[in-house]
This record gives C-alpha cells, structure tokens and sequence, in this order.
C-alpha cells in the first residue's frame, strides 16, 4: 500500500469486494459458493490493516489511537445494524424477480462497496503532501510535526 499509494489500494479490495459479492448471488453449486467465498475473504483481507496504515499517514502517535479506537467501534455496529439488516433483506425480498433472499443480500451488499470505493479513488489523498483540502503551508507543515512527535522523548521526565 505505501509503495502503489492508499488510494488505488483500498478502492481496489473495496471494488473487488462488491464484484466477488454480487458473484456470489449467482452460485448454483456449493463448490462455486466456497470458491467465492474464499475469494471474497482474500479481496477483503488487506482492508483491515490498509486502514490502520493509512490512519498512521495521518496521524501522529499521541492521536493514533484514539482514532483506531474510534475506526474500530465500527467492527460492533456493523454487527449491531448489519444482522438485522440482512435478515430483514432475506425476508422481504425472497422470491422477488427469481432470486432467494440470500441472492439479493449479496446483491445488496455489493452497492455500498462499490459506490465507496469509487469514491475512494475520487475523494482520498494518498499522503499529507497530495491534501487537496489543505493550503501548501498547512500541507508542508503537518509532516514536520508528524515526525517531530515520532521521535523518541528523552528519559528525563519535565511533568
């Protein structure tokens, strides 16, 4: 991710992510559906830990994780919105058009990741230097203070 860039990256596994996805309404087969699903896992494997690289680029240490923290209270209301959602999905929409429910979650699932990833490549910078949203002294002047607090402190403490 450092080397081809946050941007490209994380819209790819995300863009790929709702490709596999809306695949695997089409199974017909188990073996087609593990297939797909393994697929699925490995395109969304680096999404995780692409995030956490990405927050560090913007972040210095004393804020990072504060913020991981908030990126990962994300992991629970997923649970919490996510399973009632796709059972609700499943219900209301079996049989709708041909397709069972659990087609049309995979279908459903697809859009959001899609229409984000796109506009991951649209709207993200890959670095503080490339901050459209910035002015050049406020681009240059962030990673100074970025690095400044990843150096080491001294061992005397000045509380």
């Amino acid at each position: 991710m450092h080397r081809i860039g946050a941007r490209k990256t994380l819209a790819r596994i995300m863009i790929l992510w709702a490709c596999i996805s809306a695949c695997m309404a089409l199974t017909s087969t188990p073996t087609q559906f593990y297939i797909l699903r393994f697929l699925l896992g490995a395109a969304e494997a680096g999404f995780y830990p692409g995030i956490i690289l990405y927050l560090t680029y913007w972040f210095p240490s004393h804020r990072r994780g504060q913020v991981i923290a908030v990126f990962m209270t994300a992991v629970p209301f997923a649970g919490i919105l996510g399973g009632p959602l796709s059972g609700w999905i499943m219900e209301s929409m079996h049989s709708h058009h041909g397709f069972a429910g659990w087609q049309w979650m995979f279908l459903l699932e697809a859009i959001p990741s899609i229409v984000l990833g796109l506009a991951v490549l649209w709207y993200l910078d890959d670095r503080i230097a490339d901050a459209r949203c910035w002015t050049p002294p406020r681009r240059t002047g962030l990673p100074t203070t970025s690095r400044r607090k990843r150096q080491p402190r001294s061992s005397t403490c000045r509380c």
